[in-house]
């Protein structure tokens, strides 16, 4: 029973992650690595072990690179709009591989 809850609530969590990456594409990997990588090892989101890397020093440069590009962009209505065009597909990936990492 116990087992059926944790899968229960990672998929609920992984679900989770991915309807906010709609919204924005990079923020909630970002959070989701700085979460596991500061956290306690037992309560690490990232189930994945292929995925580890998400928590590595240059990941999180990135990330947080691509975090404060991405929200600084959604301040100019043109950039938005090109931005938004290109995001498409780049917040499906980053949907799918946040719901993977933590589940």
């Amino acid at each position: 029973m116990e087992q059926l809850f944790t899968h229960a609530v990672s998929l609920a969590v992984g679900l989770s992650l991915a309807a906010s990456c709609g919204l924005r594409a990079f923020l909630p990997l970002f959070v989701l690595a700085i979460v596991s990588r500061l956290g306690p090892e037992s309560l690490s989101l990232i189930q994945s072990e292929s995925l580890q890397w998400l928590q590595s020093t240059p990941a999180l440069i990135a990330l947080g690179v691509a975090v404060v590009a991405e929200v600084t962009a959604d301040k100019f209505p043109a950039v938005d709009h090109l931005l938004d065009l290109i995001q498409g597909p780049v917040r499906t990936i980053a949907g799918g591989l946040a719901c993977v990492a933590v589940v």
